[in-house]
């Protein structure tokens, strides 16, 4: 460790600030994921049955994906560089490190694959022609292998995680050598950082020395992801607003509605994700470290659950409705002060005009 460095950290740098938030907000929103795919279950609308277990998939994945981030791996990371801590439930009870990423890894490519699912029934449902996928064994297949890859991606970095005790100094010398480089783009007098103390720790993980291989991997599955909804997005689309749509008017604009509730749905959350992890690339491509910043990254992408479920309920009525009526301990009930308006306008107008005959 370089005793020259003079960085003050306080508590928001450390890991148990990240371990300590980062549980609290699991038990906060497991519930309201769990009231989610509650909704989706028993209070989806009937024109929306073909759809159903496609999003419960989907937020299956989501509350998967939370909990594995939020609560049981929580990595702790030093990035820019491929460093990091596990200070979840996982750590406690002494699971492999490796076998820790590796789950995370499978939770956001279940949630990518569960994506493009969801986007691929709504095309198949909308869609007439020779680009339509008739045949459910090659559907099937479609998701099998949006499956492996998700699963597999980064197989070949597994092979080779180096030894953390020669790995750390290595790599933080050459942080130190590019810092030092890219500094001259920003501010030539500025004093590079030191990582924090818990780097130094005997349980630290470096799970790759080839930085730029491992974001270059993930940039490809994600672009790859991408494209596919990209693909079923507008095909969709231009099926929904053709005049030649084999739906009748009526059809055709509740299925608007549903397939752009559906994009806000996905695309709201998914927002969530994408910020914290832009921020990540950015720490890695211009070597910038702030401890405090890479916890609230992880943090804020185990918030994507609770962002997901609150855009579900929101966008859909029945779902809203229903919540609204467990808030209020049941006392809202929307179909009630509907009947009630038929029943009792009726009788109020008969009694005004006997009032003036």
């Amino acid at each position: 460790m370089n005793t020259s460095c003079s960085t003050v950290f306080t508590y928001w740098d450390s890991w148990q600030f990240q371990a300590t938030f980062s549980h609290l907000l699991i038990l906060i929103t497991l519930p309201i994921n769990l009231f989610g795919g509650y909704c989706i279950i028993k209070k989806t609308p009937r024109n929306r049955k073909s759809a159903r277990w496609y999003l419960l998939h989907l937020h299956a994945w989501t509350i998967i994906s939370d909990v594995l981030i939020g609560g049981l791996v929580c990595p702790y990371m030093f990035f820019p560089v491929l460093v990091g801590i596990s200070v979840g439930v996982f750590s406690w009870i002494s699971v492999p490190v490796w076998i820790q990423v590796f789950c995370a890894q499978v939770g956001l490519g279940g949630l990518a694959t569960a994506i493009v699912m969801l986007f691929e029934n709504r095309h198949n449902t909308l869609v007439r022609g020779r680009f339509k996928i008739e045949a459910e064994w090659i559907r099937y297949t479609f998701y099998a292998i949006n499956g492996i890859y998700a699963l597999l991606f980064l197989l070949p970095v597994y092979f080779q995680i180096p030894d953390p005790e020669w790995a750390k100094p290595i790599l933080l010398k050459v942080v130190c050598e590019l810092s030092g480089f890219f500094s001259i783009f920003r501010n030539p007098f500025q004093i590079l950082p030191c990582p924090h103390p818990s780097y130094f720790q005997n349980n630290v993980f470096v799970f790759s020395m080839e930085i730029s291989a491992v974001t270059g991997t993930a940039g490809i599955f994600l672009l790859f992801f991408l494209a596919e909804v990209f693909i079923l997005c507008i095909h969709s689309s231009y099926f929904l607003l053709s005049l030649k749509t084999h739906m009748s008017p009526a059809t055709q604009k509740l299925q608007i509605k549903f397939f752009v509730d559906m994009i806000f749905q996905v695309s709201i959350p998914v927002a969530v994700i994408v910020l914290p992890m832009t921020y990540c690339f950015y720490s890695i491509v211009w070597q910038y470290y702030n401890q405090m910043l890479n916890n609230i990254a992880i943090i804020c992408i185990s918030l994507h659950g609770m962002g997901s479920t609150i855009t579900l309920i929101w966008l859909n009525p029945s779902y809203r409705q229903f919540t609204i009526s467990v808030i209020t301990c049941f006392r809202y009930d929307p179909s009630f002060r509907r009947s009630s308006v038929m029943t009792v306008s009726p009788a109020t107008i008969t009694q005004q005009h006997s009032k003036k005959i």
